[in-house]
């Protein structure tokens, strides 16, 4: 809710509704869910590895990591994005006196 009152953009407001609506929750509930079935595949591998006997599929263990990494690399990159949008970028435009600042600065808020 901080967030969203505190938001100064479009989306910023954006991603605090998204992230009241339980976006964010939702999707670490998953990756949460994604890991256990991944460690309860592996703690079944290693508890009968003497035996012949295969609980998963080698190939369902390779999707279930990409699947896991890709949701990781994601998070990581919306972190980023996100604190960016929430804390802006500070920006300088230096120059010469009389050479456009005040000019460039109009266009680009325009």
């Amino acid at each position: 809710v901080a967030d969203l009152i505190a938001s100064d953009s479009k989306a910023s407001h954006q991603i605090a509704m998204q992230q009241m609506r339980g976006g964010f929750s939702n999707e670490i509930e998953n990756l949460r869910q994604d890991l256990l079935n991944f460690a309860s595949l592996i703690e079944l591998e290693l508890d009968f590895s003497e035996e012949d006997v295969e609980f998963a599929n080698r190939g369902d263990f390779q999707k279930l990591i990409t699947k896991i990494s890709n949701v990781l690399k994601r998070l990581i990159e919306s972190f980023s994005y996100g604190n960016v949008l929430k804390n802006g970028i500070p920006v300088a435009i230096i120059g010469e006196p009389n050479v456009g600042k005040s000019t460039l600065l109009n266009a680009l808020l325009n």
